[in-house]
């Protein structure tokens, strides 16, 4: 990819105060207090994901944001140089990735800034509260509401997007705001086509078998609504009556019925009647890239208890394979037959 310059904010305060009520490192610390100057600041929660360290604050007592510092663990450890030029891009992309979605209808934060801060990417939105998984999970009762009204933002994306913007359709990516519409609130990675380019993932994948993959899972709308489906599998696999019945707010007929069929017809449909034998020669023969059908799988073998969130959690690191050796993916397959063969 070509370099695009973007104009960004300049910060250079220092001293900020803070009240913590989780754990920040010192370079979390100096982007808050270049961010936010001399304000006092409460770090209300923290959580640090492969892609990036996300921090909850209240500015002064009154707003509430939501500060991200992603992929700074793999910036780190780039030339100053290399960094500098990947943070340039990075920003420009999601600020890019933001413009396209808004144009087709999908709710976003309703503030979302991009910065450089000492080098690094930095992103800072409004916070809309709890994410749907967390709501979900307490409050199944919401579970209808939220995955219509994640559908109908969707049509936009569906009708007009043309493959050129990507969504990650978890559950944790989206919330509902007070007003009770639910908001898209993870823009990174920025999953966008531009100047010729996918970006699919951070980092990007090098091969184009493996961009393929992540296109159709997260550019196209059976791999988009599929993705957010095996999050519903995972919780609780009763669950997928539900996403049936919201796929009526597929405003296209056409793709209404297409998707249906496709979701109708995938393995795990099957899975109750297959002897574990039977089953585990049709997971040998799915493809190393197939994470999807695997984890559906895992979702409808694993029972509902106790320490089904920490197994689905295994399950899934063992089923992704982008950037992987095929030596890598072959002890991950193992590995991941391991977990569910007792209850095959």
């Amino acid at each position: 990819m070509s370099h695009v310059k973007l104009s960004l904010d300049p910060f250079n305060f220092s001293h900020a105060r803070y009240t913590m009520t989780a754990f920040i490192s010192e370079f979390e610390r100096g982007v808050l207090s270049s961010l936010l100057g001399h304000k006092r600041t409460q770090v209300l929660w923290r959580i640090n994901s492969r892609q990036a360290c996300i921090l909850g604050i209240r500015e002064a007592g009154r707003r509430h944001w939501v500060v991200k510092m992603p992929g700074w663990r793999i910036l780190e450890a780039l030339t100053p140089e290399e960094r500098a030029a990947n943070t340039v891009m990075m920003n420009r992309l999601t600020v890019e990735l933001q413009t396209r979605l808004s144009e087709l209808g999908l709710k976003l934060p309703d503030c979302y800034r991009v910065m450089e801060i000492n080098g690094f990417p930095v992103h800072q939105s409004s916070d809309h509260g709890e994410d749907c998984e967390q709501i979900v999970r307490r409050s199944p009762a919401e579970l209808t509401n939220i995955l219509h009204q994640i559908i109908c933002g969707l049509n936009g994306v569906f009708e007009r997007g043309e493959g050129k913007v990507g969504v990650e359709a978890r559950l944790s990516n989206f919330a509902l705001s007070k007003e009770g519409k639910v908001v898209y609130i993870d823009l990174f990675p920025p999953l966008i086509y531009y100047d010729g380019h996918y970006v699919v993932h951070f980092p990007n994948p090098t091969t184009k078998a493996e961009i393929e993959i992540e296109i159709e899972r997260k550019f196209r709308p059976f791999g988009i609504l599929r993705r957010m489906r095996c999050d519903l599998l995972a919780i609780n696999p009763a669950w997928d009556e539900p996403f049936f019945q919201a796929l009526n707010e597929v405003k296209n007929p056409i793709l209404r019925d297409e998707l249906k069929e496709r979701f109708r017809n995938l393995p795990d449909q099957c899975v109750g009647h297959l002897s574990a034998s039977r089953l585990e020669g049709l997971i040998r023969s799915l493809p190393s890239g197939d994470a999807d059908t695997r984890r559906e799988i895992a979702a409808r073998v694993l029972p509902v208890n106790k320490v089904r969130d920490q197994t689905m959690h295994q399950v899934f690191d063992n089923t992704s394979h982008v950037g992987l050796s095929n030596k890598e993916r072959q002890a991950r397959q193992e590995k991941f037959l391991r977990i569910i063969r007792p209850y095959m």
